[in-house]
């Protein structure tokens, strides 16, 4: 066997063996269902995934589905899809989180969460929320959710109150955006029939000086009867 042809079948057998690999590959990967994909353990095995980005921040992410880590590359791969998004719409996401329910990963939303718990008002860490920023800057705090757990439809404004340390109490915070300490809100006048629940989102900018803060969130009816409230604290380094 002359030296060309020796070159020639190792080429084949080379092709061939790249062939077959490629082809069983394609086979195994395609072979796992979603039913396994999404099986776990705990709250820990599971990440989103999606090969698109439709929101983002506000407590929440974007998905297309909710599986295994260790089976990330095989959903993408089935998808013909990528996890480098470079684009994502400036939309606030619901709020949402991660959870591992009867072995299976799924999310849990806030209106979960409100409905589980039979809350009028829920808030980042069960109410009392503290959160660290710099000098100035602009943070959107994760969404609370409202609760009409009243019999007839409720019409209130969302407040927001700064405590004043020395007077020891709380005062008016007004909605704008540029000025330090500042909140942006819809502090417009909102609606629940009974038994609705909506989110809302926060975006704050820090107070120049560095310190603790504390502000109170009010949901205030039409009457002017306190519905429900939250203290939450905000740190500024």
């Amino acid at each position: 066997m002359n030296k060309k042809l020796k070159i020639g079948l190792i080429i084949i057998i080379a092709l061939i063996v790249i062939t077959v690999y490629f082809a069983y590959n394609h086979i195994t990967l395609s072979s796992v269902s979603i039913q396994q994909m999404k099986s776990c353990v705990s709250d820990a095995d599971c990440v989103p995934v999606t090969c698109s980005c439709y929101c983002n921040g506000c407590g929440g992410f974007p998905y297309q589905d909710v599986i295994n880590e260790k089976y990330v590359s095989v959903w993408y791969y089935q998808q013909n899809c990528t996890a480098d998004i470079e684009i994502c719409l400036d939309q606030c996401c619901t709020p949402r989180t991660i959870v591992c329910e009867n072995n299976i990963c799924g999310v849990r939303t806030k209106w979960d969460e409100l409905m589980s718990t039979y809350r009028k008002l829920s808030f980042p860490e069960q109410g009392l929320y503290r959160t660290a920023l710099k000098s100035g800057e602009f943070r959107d705090i994760p969404a609370f959710g409202v609760q009409n757990i009243e019999n007839s439809t409720i019409v209130f404004t969302i407040e927001i109150q700064k405590y004043d340390i020395t007077s020891s109490t709380f005062s008016n915070v007004t909605t704008q955006r540029n000025i330090d300490g500042s909140f942006m809100w819809d502090d417009t006048t909102q609606k629940l029939e009974a038994g609705e629940i909506k989110t809302y989102s926060l975006t704050l900018k820090a107070e120049a000086t560095k310190g603790d803060y504390m502000y109170k969130l009010i949901i205030k009816k039409s009457n002017g009867e306190e519905y429900d409230s939250t203290v939450f604290f905000v740190t500024v380094t």
